[in-house]
């Protein structure tokens, strides 16, 4: 057979092989297996099944896991070993995620006020739910051959889900203003819903009007995130993809490179069991497709046996051109394929795995998270939101504050981050005012750093979101009872994160 254990360099490969889950081929060989010189017979040797089913145990469900936990491992090690250490780690996550704690900033017209306690409450919120709900199940119910009773009723339906929408984006609007569609991400998943429905009611014909209008289904995700551990595992895959889009970024360097070293040295290969129409690296597109397909289970041992084809099975140079059809041998063709899933498939995927168990360990912190005055086990996310709320009181609506209210902001704080006790008290004696000294020079730093750099850290998306929050402030103006008032600018301020982190 193409797989044996004839030498130490056949029986690593087939072992290999196995670890990869396509262990089948080699292990229904050895149960043929009679004695030396002679045929092989069907289940003689079946008791060397027992060797494959042992080695698949040791090496796939424990060696190669190995790979993820020792990612994890890392990712642990860089929170830090002791409880002070975990607590602060969770506390920086938490400063990041801010703006999916920021709640809405409404308009201060009396009507927007009102349509403010709409929207906040709890039938309204219900209404909305159970609209979601019908939505999905007549979606659910749909049907190859419906009669044409059912179809006008689904279309009736949907026309009135799209006014639903619609009308539930007009009522946020007014009460929070067009800056509401910056600081709500599902306000942002209605618009790309709202929007899908009225393409696909302007493209009814075809297949694409049908694609966009199904992805009102989008908004059952919206409902999911009323369940509270539901809406912090959704936070947190969303906190994830720029981490993830790093990796994904890494992987299709790798893929990029082994693409165009595959094509160099398989382009012309012949066609055998499993390299052909399918899967094949004639040109840079089907090499990364190819490669792609291996990676998520493709027979990558069918193809590095195809690409190891030699003569006189194949032609090693055809007449009158450089080329022929023949492969680059064995060793080669295992060396180039063992390598690409050991970078592409069991570290770059691994890694992937391990970012994201992470990130869910963060969840799980928080969901079983028993929330104190003293923050024993670390702020939750109530109390940061508390926190959030104390601050915008100096911040002037800037979303700075200055350094002349910091000791307005420390009184007003509760332990441990102010000098307010839990009942209220205040305590403000010579300790304090150290501690109110050490903290101004800190953020002094903060202002001198932020005055060297002139804030050219900031990253592209982040100016151009500034930009359209300019644009849609300026667009809430005309109906805010603030728009005689302008803009303040402190002479030095910090921002909510740059205090927190601080204290």
């Amino acid at each position: 057979p193409d797989h044996n254990f004839d030498d130490m360099w056949g029986s690593w490969v087939t072992l290999f092989q196995c670890s990869t889950s396509k262990f089948l081929g080699p292990m229904q060989d050895a149960m043929d297996v009679t004695s030396l010189h002679q045929s092989p017979k069907e289940w003689q040797s079946g008791e060397n099944a027992l060797f494959f089913v042992a080695f698949i145990v040791v090496a796939k469900l424990f060696v190669m896991n190995l790979f993820v936990g020792f990612i994890v491992d890392g990712f642990n090690a860089n929170q830090g070993k002791s409880a002070a250490d975990k607590k602060y780690a969770r506390f920086v996550r938490q400063m990041l995620q801010t703006r999916a704690l920021n709640a809405n900033k409404g308009l201060e017209n009396a009507y927007s006020k009102w349509l403010q306690r709409l929207v906040e409450h709890r039938y309204y919120q219900f209404a909305s739910a159970l609209g979601v709900a019908a939505n999905a199940g007549f979606m659910l119910a749909d049907h190859a051959n419906a009669s044409p009773a059912f179809r006008q009723i689904l279309e009736a339906q949907n026309l009135g889900f799209t006014l639903m929408i619609t009308l539930e984006m007009l009522t946020a609007l007014v009460a929070y203003g067009p800056l509401y569609l910056s600081r709500d991400r599902w306000a942002i998943l209605d618009a790309l819903v709202l929007l899908g429905l009225y393409l696909g009611y302007a493209l009814q014909e075809g297949q694409f009007g049908q694609f966009v209008k199904a992805l009102r289904l989008l908004r059952v995700l919206k409902l999911a995130a009323a369940i509270k551990p539901v809406r912090t595992v959704l936070e947190t895959v969303l906190q994830s993809l720029p981490q993830m889009v790093n990796i994904f970024a890494v992987l299709f360097i790798q893929l990029f490179i082994f693409a165009v070293i595959a094509m160099q040295l398989f382009s012309t290969t012949k066609y055998g069991k499993r390299l052909g129409p399918t899967a094949n690296f004639e040109t840079w597109l089907k090499s990364m497709g190819t490669i792609y397909q291996i990676i998520f289970g493709d027979e990558w041992q069918v193809m590095m046996d195809d690409t190891s084809v030699q003569e006189p099975a194949c032609t090693r140079q055809f007449e009158g051109y450089q080329f022929g059809d023949c492969g680059v041998g064995k060793t080669s063709a295992a060396l180039f394929f063992i390598t690409m899933k050991l970078v592409c498939e069991n570290v770059m995927l691994n890694l992937l795995i391990g970012m994201i168990l992470d990130n869910f360990s963060y969840v799980t912190d928080e969901v079983a998270h028993v929330e104190d005055e003293e923050w024993s086990q670390g702020a939750s996310d109530a109390q940061v939101t508390a926190l959030l709320s104390t601050f915008r009181k100096f911040d002037a609506g800037t979303g700075r504050v200055s350094l002349t209210c910091l000791r307005s902001l420390l009184c007003s704080l509760h332990e441990p981050l102010g000098f307010r006790t839990a009942d209220g008290e205040l305590r403000y004696g010579p300790k304090e005012k150290a501690y109110e000294l050490l903290i101004r020079a800190e953020l002094n730093v903060i202002v001198c750093q932020d005055r060297a750099t002139g804030h050219i850290s900031a990253s592209a998306y982040t100016q151009v979101w500034q930009a359209v929050r300019g644009v849609l402030q300026q667009l809430a103006s005309p109906f805010s009872r603030r728009r005689g008032r302008g803009r303040l600018a402190f002479a030095a301020s910090v921002r909510f994160k740059d205090v927190m982190m601080t204290l």
